[in-house]
């Protein structure tokens, strides 16, 4: 309890009754975790260092894309404690990065057909820039078409490429920002017993589901 003082005159010979309600101390909880996190001590959001009552508490830590961590602790009056919580990274962190990836890897790949499309069309242009100054031989109007129906198979390979690519990626970033697990709620049958302290009495309360 917090100490209590006061003064009073009290005459020679009299007697007098003083009534003293003490305050009790708060319990002093601090959790140590990741930036960010989301810290709540009863479903009620707290700072990693809180003033509680003393008493059963159930306090959850919880974070985008890490798995949530739920305890139940019990804090006497006065008391301090140091919670550390590790919060580990869900599966559906862990395979957006790896969807992500694939989705980037596919840009790539179109990216790379795109450019190497406008290569086959440079070497087709200049080839028809020859056709127009002294005509091609066979094999140069032969590899004429050939670079062109290359450059038109480059070009459709890069447009699926890149559509799969930026479908993958909007999939795999979506996972990414929806990935926020509920924090776990309290079991049935955990009551909480809080101490009460009036001016003229000493209670509990006491609450829990069943």
């Amino acid at each position: 309890y917090f100490p209590y003082e006061d003064t009073r005159e009290v005459f020679d010979g009299q007697f007098r009754v003083v009534e003293v309600a003490l305050k009790p101390r708060p319990a002093k909880l601090t959790v140590s975790t990741e930036s960010g996190a989301v810290i709540k001590v009863d479903g009620r959001r707290v700072a990693d260092k809180a003033d509680i009552p003393a008493g059963k508490h159930w306090v959850t830590v919880s974070k985008r894309g890490r798995k949530s961590l739920a305890r139940e602790v019990t804090l006497g009056r006065g008391q301090a404690m140091n919670l550390k919580a590790d919060l580990k990274s869900t599966a559906q962190r862990r395979l957006s990065y790896v969807v992500m990836g694939t989705g980037a890897a596919s840009l790539l790949l179109g990216t790379g057909y795109l450019l190497a499309a406008g290569q086959s069309d440079s070497d087709a242009s200049d080839l028809l820039d020859l056709r127009d100054e002294r005509g091609l031989t066979l094999d140069e109007l032969a590899r004429y078409r050939g670079l062109k129906d290359e450059r038109d198979d480059r070009l459709r390979n890069s447009y699926i490429f890149l559509g799969l690519g930026a479908a993958i990626g909007s999939a795999g970033a979506l996972m990414y920002y929806l990935d926020t697990p509920a924090a776990p709620e309290r079991p049935a049958g955990s009551p909480t017993v809080t101490p009460v302290v009036g001016e003229q009495s000493v209670g509990a309360v006491f609450s829990g589901s069943f």
